[in-house]
């Protein structure tokens, strides 16, 4: 076969390859994950506001920082989604496009790295393939988040690195470019960027110094892109962010200090074992090696809902062998360029591993690029081994493997789209179900009360009446306020015309007279209602028929 057929046949299967990652990536893009959560809400709702008037919900003139829920996001994913909800409206697709389309071109992106870094058209379209059906990259560029598009600003910044080294050192400055993006998508880049860009320079500094003058113009338009951070990054809101997200605002509980201290026998034990610096130490180590652990990775998965895919972990357990066996290759050769991999994987989840979550596979989102180059490389070892096995043993080696890849491709669709959805609807640690349903419900009939309240526990209820009522974002930046309703816990929007977002005190406000209680079952007991100051009008409900919201109205 001439060179011409084999890059036409090449050509042909990335094509399939990227068109089967373009469907997993788009099919019932609006109906699964099953409900909008409220960080999808917010970017899109923000995105919005952007498009009519310029401004963020609470007025700032095209932000750098989004205030938000008082979680203050980074921008980049607000502004992806300014040209989709222009073109498509604000809704569940709209928001969830940009996160898709850059998911699906990451296919394409690091089949190009691989190419690149391996110098080998099979590996390069086993990178791609893995991608394609990865359940962890799945997950998350299925829905409006910003961390499908930092991998896909990561991978192209890498793959123009290693083609200006190769080719021309121009492409450097796209490297520059999309390093510096990064930086506005997700806050876990603003650690792992300047850390990757780090190891590029040890690794490549002779090759970037020998041609001195692009090196500089790249690094003065990195650090451009970074300057207009520098002011939003030492503000309040980024301040709490780091300290409520981050180990560097923990502290334990004074009951544990003191358990230790007594096991210890007095403060000195304590002060030589267990201070500030061996306790984060120890706490950092435990956290980065559950990113190693076959336990999260293979098996149970995080413990966020919305993170979860339930009854598995974020990897296939078919790629725990190809895994080992890409690993075991990085260690035996001594090419940097696969050196470079190794450390691309020991350095992606350090950002999640000094956070406080045990395991968050959203902030060790990088770490799926060196994973699939890995696989491919462990399939390509294994596949040599496998076709030298002798006939009767690859017959039965086969047909066990061929029937695992099966079994797992089988559970995690089936998982994916049946079973996650039932077990991680409820809550603001699940997808928040039951918000859609109940503005379309409440939006029939707010002119017939004097004010609404809607309970604050599932949280974020003023973002979803604002998200799809469509209402005006001129109208509500001058009635915009952020409240907290107990510490460490996010903000909620105080309220706009008649409603009001707050924790229902049933006895008290079953008093109020006009007024329409949206109210979860917890708080009221239906049975001991009476008729005389309340009453329950209509209901929500979860997919498992169990009631969300009960609709009180007062009298």
């Amino acid at each position: 076969m001439n060179k011409f057929n084999l890059i036409k046949h090449e050509i042909l299967i990335l094509i399939l390859i990227f068109s089967i990652g373009v469907f997993l990536r788009f099919f019932l893009l609006s109906k699964v994950p099953i409900s909008l959560n409220w960080d999808e809400a917010t970017f899109g709702y923000n995105a919005y506001s952007i498009l009519k008037t310029g401004r963020d919900e609470y007025g700032s003139f095209l932000p750098l920082i989004f205030k938000s829920i008082g979680d203050y996001k980074n921008p980049l994913m607000v502004y992806l989604m300014v040209p989709s909800i222009a073109v498509f409206g604000l809704n569940e697709f709209s928001v969830r496009l940009p996160s898709a389309l850059l998911g699906s071109l990451s296919i394409l992106i690091i089949y190009l790295l691989t190419k690149r870094l391996t110098n080998k058209s099979n590996i390069a379209l086993l990178s791609a393939s893995f991608l394609a059906i990865s359940p962890w990259h799945l997950q998350f560029s299925r829905a409006g988040l910003e961390i499908p598009v930092s991998l896909f600003l990561t991978l192209t910044a890498i793959y123009f690195f290693i083609l200006s080294i190769e080719k021309n050192m121009k492409f450097l400055y796209i490297t520059a470019l999309a390093f510096g993006l990064g930086l506005y998508s997700y806050y876990s880049d603003r650690f792992f960027i300047p850390m990757m860009i780090t190891v590029l320079f040890i690794l490549f500094y002779k090759q970037l110094l020998s041609h001195l003058k692009e090196f500089i113009i790249a690094s003065l338009i990195f650090f451009l892109l970074t300057v207009p951070l520098i002011l939003p990054f030492f503000s309040h809101g980024s301040q709490n962010k780091i300290l409520n997200t981050t180990l560097l605002g923990y502290h334990p509980p004074l009951s544990y200090i003191n358990q230790l201290k007594k096991e210890d026998s007095g403060t000195v034990f304590y002060s030589l074992f267990h201070n500030d610096f061996v306790f984060y130490s120890w706490l950092i180590l435990e956290r980065y090696g559950n990113y190693f652990s076959p336990g999260y990775m293979f098996v149970k998965g995080p413990p966020d809902n919305r993170q979860r895919i339930f009854g598995m972990g974020m990897m296939y357990f078919f790629d725990l062998p190809l895994l080992l066996g890409g690993l075991y290759l990085l260690f035996k050769k001594r090419d940097k360029r696969l050196q470079f991999i190794l450390i691309w994987l020991l350095i992606a989840p350090l950002p999640a591993a000094i956070t406080r979550d045990e395991f968050h596979p959203r902030r060790a989102f990088e770490m799926i690029g060196p994973l699939m180059v890995i696989l491919a490389l462990g399939t390509d070892l294994l596949w040599n081994k496998f076709s030298r096995l002798k006939r009767s043993t690859k017959i039965v080696v086969g047909i066990i493997y061929t029937y695992l890849i099966g079994y797992c491709l089988g559970f995690y669709f089936f998982s994916y789209y049946i079973l996650t959805p039932l077990k991680t609807f409820k809550g603001s640690g699940g997808w928040q179900y039951g918000y859609k349903q109940l503005v379309q419900k409440v939006s029939k009939i707010q002119n017939e009360y004097s004010k609404i309240i809607v309970d604050t526990e599932y949280q974020g209820p003023y973002i979803y009446f604002l998200f799809y009522e469509k209402y005006p974002p001129q109208k509500y930046q001058t009635q915009a306020e952020l409240v907290y309703y107990c510490q460490g816990c996010l903000g909620e929007g105080a309220g706009f015309d008649n409603f009001v977002f707050r924790p229902i005190d049933w006895i008290a406000d079953r008093n109020l007279k006009n007024v329409l209680l949206v109210i979860p079952p917890d708080k009221i007991d239906p049975n001991a209602l009476g008729t005389n100051r309340a009453k329950i009008i209509d209901k929500v409900y979860f997919p498992n028929q169990e009631v969300a919201f009960y609709l009180v109205k007062t009298f």
